[in-house]
């Protein structure tokens, strides 16, 4: 009988073992997914920041290439402008 009763209690003990096993595994993978979704979430971040710093950069660079050149043609336009009023002013004096 009291054979019986601990052969009892050690299947039951067994399978609580069992299933408290499982559950710790599976919490495991669990969690290895969702470190592996986290490590993936944290690549892509940084790999858009990568791309947002880039473009940042490239933007940058343009825009100052287009000042640069802004001054650049600006500067002999105005002279142009100046002498254009100058040959204006001395077709009024011939004409007058």
């Amino acid at each position: 009988m009291r054979d019986r009763q601990k052969d009892s209690r050690d299947r039951q003990r067994d399978m609580r073992d069992r299933q408290r096993d499982t559950r710790d595994r599976q919490r495991d993978m669990r969690d290895r997914q969702k470190d592996s979704r986290d490590r993936q979430r944290d690549t892509r971040d940084r790999q858009r920041d990568l791309r947002d710093r880039q473009k940042d950069s490239r933007d940058r660079q343009r825009d100052s290439r287009d000042r640069q050149r802004n001054r650049q043609t600006e500067g002999p336009q105005r002279q142009t402008e100046g002498h254009e009023r100058q040959t204006e002013g001395h077709q009024r004096q011939t004409e007058g």
